[in-house]
């Protein structure tokens, strides 16, 4: 390993409708928080089974299920 490398996610959504909402909770019948277009960025902040926390580029906090996220790994 190189001092100093770090690997990073960069998890964009990826759905076949265009776009997500993200949740309340990891729940499909959870309270919408947001709703986010296809090639947002997001930024994982947890996990819970098959869902991931996260933080999208207009500052909200919701889940989405692992299925919706395309996930694009890099060195920093």
């Amino acid at each position: 390993q190189v001092t100093g490398v770090q690997t990073c996610a960069l998890p964009i959504l990826d759905d076949k409708d265009g776009w997500v909402n993200l949740g309340e909770s990891p729940n499909i019948s959870a309270p919408v928080v947001v709703k986010v277009l296809n090639g947002t960025n997001l930024e994982i902040i947890g996990k819970n089974d098959n869902w991931y926390k996260v933080y999208s580029e207009s500052g909200r906090i919701g889940f989405v299920y692992k299925d919706r996220l395309l996930i694009h790994y890099y060195e920093k």
